[in-house]
C-alpha cells in the first residue's frame, strides 16, 4: 500500500491522528518509521505540506522517513521537521540493502534489474548529526539515524558515537518479514548497538518491534497491545532519556581491535602448529 496513490490518504491520517496523540506528552521529538511518508520529496509536495502543518501544529520536532529526489538520485532519507514546520535536517542512508535498494554489478549482471523491487537508490555520503533546541537540558540534545538494517553493522553506530551523539534512533521497514521471528532478531541487532557504544536507542518500526532500548541493553518499553502483542499493532510509546555524558566505551574508541588480535593469533597458532607438526 506504501507507493499506491488511493492509500496515501490513509497512511497521512494515521500517522497524524498518531502524532496528536503522542504530543499529549510534550515530548521533545517524535518518531515516525523508515519511508512513512507516502509520496516522494521533490517529486510532489501536497503531503509534505501537511506533515510540515501537523508539525507546527503540535510545536514538536518530527523525525520521518521519506524517499528523496535530488537530481536524477533517489535517496532513502530521515528527515528532521523542527516545530515550525521546516526541515532543519536531513540524513541519507549510507548502507543500502543489495537486491532491494540498489543492484551489484549493474553494469556487468544488468539482467538483475528484474529482481530489485523498488529500483536504484543513492548511498549517502555523511554521518549527519540531528540537533534539538535545548528544552530541560542546558545543552542541545544531539543524535543520529539508523535507517533499516544499519544497526546491523557496528561500524556505523560507532562512528555516529564518536562524532559526538548523545542517543541513536532506528527507524525501519520490516512489513517485509510479516508475522515472523525476524522482526524480534532485528531487535536484537539494535540491543547490541546500544550496549556497545552505551547510548540509548529508539526504535520506531512500521510494523514493530517498536521502542526504547537502555545504554546496558534493556528493553525500557515497546510499543505494544493490552495482550503483549507488537507487532502489526497501532500505538505510540513516550519515555525520558537521561543525555548524561558518558566516557566513550573501549569499542568506541578502539573498534574490533580486539576481533583483529584474535585472527592473528589464530593464524599464529596455525603457522606455529604446521612448522612444528612432527
Amino acid at each position: 500500500m506504501k507507493w499506491a496513490p488511493s492509500a496515501s490518504s490513509y497512511i497521512l491520517d494515521k500517522f497524524t491522528r498518531l502524532t496528536k496523540q503522542a504530543a499529549k506528552a510534550k515530548p521533545d521529538l517524535i518518531v515516525w518509521p523508515e519511508a512513512s511518508s507516502p509520496e516522494v520529496l521533490g517529486e510532489q509536495g501536497a503531503i509534505f505540506k501537511e506533515i510540515f502543518a501537523l508539525a507546527k501544529d503540535i510545536r514538536t520536532p518530527v523525525l520521518i522517513g521519506a524517499v528523496v529526489k535530488e537530481g536524477q538520485g533517489y535517496f532513502n532519507s530521515a528527515l528532521l521537521i523542527d516545530a515550525r514546520g521546516k526541515i532543519s535536517g536531513r540524513y541519507d542512508k549510507l548502507h543500502l540493502v543489495p537486491f532491494g535498494e540498489y543492484i551489484p554489478l549493474k553494469r556487468f549482471l544488468p539482467f538483475l534489474e528484474a529482481v530489485v523491487p523498488i529500483g536504484d537508490i543513492a548511498a549517502g555520503r555523511e554521518y549527519t548529526i540531528f540537533t534539538l533546541p535545548a528544552t530541560y537540558y542546558p545543552l542541545p540534545a544531539k543524535f543520529s539515524v539508523l535507517i533499516c538494517f544499519e544497526d546491523l553493522f557496528p561500524e556505523l553506530s560507532r562512528q555516529f558515537v564518536k562524532t559526538g551523539v548523545q542517543f541513536l534512533v532506528n527507524i525501519t521497514n520490516d512489513a517485509w518479514y510479516k508475522k515472523t521471528a525476524a522482526a524480534s532478531q532485528h531487535l536484537q541487532a539494535s540491543v547490541f548497538r546500544a550496549v556497545e557504544n552505551r547510548v540509548f536507542l529508539v526504535r520506531s518500526a512500521n510494523t514493530g518491534v517498536s521502542g526504547f532500548i537502555s545504554p546496558a541493553g534493556k528493553i525500557i518499553s515497546k510499543v505494544a497491545d493490552l495482550s503483549g502483542v507488537d507487532i502489526f499493532i497501532d500505538g505510540v510509546d513516550t519515555q525520558g532519556l537521561v543525555l548524561k555524558k558518558r566516557p566513550h566505551t573501549i569499542y568506541t574508541r578502539y573498534g574490533d581491535f580486539l576481533v583483529i588480535v584474535c585472527v592473528l593469533f589464530a593464524f599464529y597458532g596455525i603457522i606455529r602448529a604446521l612448522k612444528y607438526k612432527p
